[in-house]
């Protein structure tokens, strides 16, 4: 019976609740359609709802109609209504919405009602002290100086619109306020709105502030850390060596702060401190490494020694950041520049050989020698793969390759021949010797993806009148002799796409369209169609 009746209770509430907020939105209805029925001025039209604001007992329609002045009202009129339901009313959401309503409307009206959103930003509702923060924040030119502690105080404010706007506020006071913001840097509820605020007076900040600047770098708050890093980015030179003794001994969030900081900084005047950021390419954090490797690729040739030192004997992580900085150097190019490059390309970490390859294309064919010494085949060379790749990158085009590729078509490395392959495909030379090279890897290759390669290249590289039986004749014999289903396969296929000049496999093809494998079967009859005459 108890919960029969709790339940009857409950469904008698939100009946309640639902005729109260149906009847006045169709009080709000009736009231603004009878505001609008007939041609109106403005200053009617205020009255209107100035009346509404203060003699309607539905606390809904006092918040519409204080939503509504906000909108339609002038700074000159007079207010005083609207200011007195910001201070009396009993309801928190009309309340709220004459304080919005007073920073919309401005002007003197807005300044006159300082005091009373000041009070309002004490409130313990967090809407209402958002809305009078909102307004204060609008003030022109700016809150009076003596206002300073009640919105420093506001900083540390649970709702965070509240510390958003009063920073705000305190920007525009400016100068003035500056040094009590600061202080609020060391208050663990204020330092996030005073950093906001000193951000936005930025250029006016004395550099002697900037000892608890620095100190906002190493903050927990990224926020904080943000802002002290976009003040001390204003400060001109004198931050370098303060910035530089960050970068060598900060914890990790300064570290970072500081080294963007010092991206933003002439690198010229970072020349001097080249040691500590070569040091910070071996930072744990790849947020300091890769700006450190853009600043002292900025210095220039001054750096690139030591770069290269670090590329050869630095740590896993520093001779990746070498090879970023030497990346994006503009370099005064030497031969043991370039071999120390090359050398790089052996690098057991991916970056680095990455790295060096953009380094490699930087320097263009001059570098082309060097790599194809790295080729040979007694040179010993790790990764040939990424040799070869900046050896087809620096060259003015794979035609001037064809002799190196043709040799590297017989390298131990499996992956070195499926990309000659693949590059002499590319080429599209057609000449007796490429073709018998390629030949020659799809009847003699051990490895199955260098001989599909080598089939794909052949139907690109030998439709010449005089390769065209030698291209039919090889593949004929891959798809009636190869052990692999797919070379068969694929054998078969080519021949079909050859078309009509493989009319002279056509036995081949009858009895490659017996295998037991069902691909080839199916590529044979395919290409028995496509090679009719």
């Amino acid at each position: 019976m108890a919960a029969e009746q709790m339940h009857v209770s409950q469904s008698n509430h939100r009946l309640s609740r639902w005729l109260f907020v149906a009847s006045s939105c169709a009080i709000i209805f009736t009231m603004t359609a009878s505001a609008q029925a007939a041609p109106q001025t403005n200053e009617e039209r205020v009255a209107f709802w100035v009346e509404k604001l203060g003699d309607d007992n539905v606390a809904t329609v006092r918040a519409f109609a204080a939503a509504m002045l906000g909108q339609i009202a002038n700074a000159e009129a007079d207010h005083s209504k609207l200011l007195d339901t910001l201070m009396t009313d009993r309801d928190i959401d009309v309340r709220t919405n004459a304080a919005a309503a007073l920073g919309e409307i401005g002007g003197e009206t807005l300044r006159l009602s300082v005091g009373a959103l000041l009070t309002a930003l004490k409130n313990d509702d967090g809407q209402l002290r958002s809305s009078a923060a909102m307004a204060l924040a609008r003030v022109d030119p700016s809150l009076p100086v003596d206002h300073l502690d009640d919105l420093i105080v506001a900083l540390g404010d649970a709702t965070v619109e509240v510390s958003i706007y009063c920073a705000t506020a305190l920007a525009k006071i400016g100068a003035p306020a500056i040094d009590k913001l600061v202080a609020a840097l060391a208050d663990v509820d204020q330092r996030a709105g005073a950093a906001s605020a000193l951000a936005q007076i930025s250029a006016d900040i004395p550099l002697g502030h900037l000892p608890a600047l620095i100190n906002g770098l190493a903050d927990d708050d990224a926020r904080v850390r943000s802002s002290c890093a976009s003040v001390i980015g204003t400060m001109g030179d004198a931050v370098v060596e303060d910035l530089v003794k960050v970068l060598a001994s900060g914890n990790q969030h300064a570290r970072i702060a500081a080294v963007n900081v010092l991206r933003r900084i002439d690198a010229n005047l970072l020349v001097p401190h080249m040691t500590v950021l070569i040091a910070a390419l071996d930072d744990a954090s790849i947020q300091v490494r890769t700006p450190c490797a853009t600043i002292l690729a900025e210095i220039g040739s001054t750096v690139e020694e030591q770069l290269i030192n670090t590329l050869g004997a630095g740590t896993g992580r520093a001779r990746a950041g070498a090879a970023m900085a030497l990346a994006k150097l503009d370099p005064a190019v030497s031969d043991q520049y370039i071999a120390d490059l090359v050398g790089g390309l052996g690098d057991d970490q991916s970056l680095v050989r990455r790295s060096c390859q953009i380094a490699l294309a930087n320097v263009g064919p001059l570098a082309a020698l060097e790599l194809m010494k790295a080729l040979e085949t007694d040179s010993g060379t790790k990764n040939r793969l990424e040799v070869l790749d900046s050896l087809i990158e620096v060259s003015p085009s794979p035609q001037a390759l064809i002799s190196v590729l043709l040799e590297l078509l017989k390298d131990k490395d499996t992956n070195v021949r499926l990309r000659a392959v693949e590059v002499v495909r590319d080429a599209g030379s057609n000449s007796r010797r490429v073709t018998a090279a390629i030949v020659d890897r799809l009847k003699n290759d051990s490895d199955v993806a260098v001989q599909l390669a080598a089939i794909n290249a052949l139907v690109v590289i030998a439709p010449a009148s005089e390769s065209i039986p030698l291209l039919v004749a090889t593949l004929a014999q891959a798809m009636t002799d190869d052990p692999d289903w797919v070379v068969r396969s694929l054998a078969a296929r080519a021949l079909g796409d050859v078309g009509p000049a493989a009319a002279t496999a056509s036995a081949s093809l009858v009895k490659a369209s017996k295998d037991p494998d069902v691909c080839v079967r199916t590529n044979a009859f395919r290409a028995i169609r496509m090679t009719k005459p």
